[in-house]
């Protein structure tokens, strides 16, 4: 049986980006979707996954890092938002690990019609 806990974790239905350790040929994500998403991430990292990209990043002995869940409430909605995340091409902006996060005190640089540059404070 469940703790409240572990049922609060788990999500069921999303669609989930995994971030490989280790590229494989120039990829570095994988986006998929799952009406039982950590059921679904467990299954891949055991090696039971019809994708070649993820078996090929396993076999290269990468690690399978979670970088980010969306959650949805129905299938139609997961299948939608992942078709819509995929045709975007540039997955890499959505993961953590590899899109710079900004500064906490930024210098923000400005400039003036005359093209001189001041800092704002």
């Amino acid at each position: 049986m469940e703790t409240r806990k572990n049922k609060n974790r788990r999500t069921k239905r999303g669609v989930y980006l995994l971030h490989f350790s280790k590229p494989v040929h120039r990829a570095c994500h994988y986006l998929g979707f799952s009406s039982d998403v950590w059921h679904r991430i467990s299954e891949h990292r055991e090696g039971h996954t019809r994708s070649p990209l993820v078996r090929a990043a396993l076999e290269r002995g990468a690690y399978l890092i979670v970088a980010r869940i969306w959650k949805v409430q129905t299938n139609q909605e997961g299948r939608r938002l992942e078709r819509m995340l995929k045709e975007r091409k540039r997955i890499k902006c959505f993961c953590p690990s590899c899109t710079p996060q900004p500064k906490a005190n930024p210098v923000f640089r400005k400039t003036e019609p005359s093209g001189t540059t001041y800092r704002k404070r």
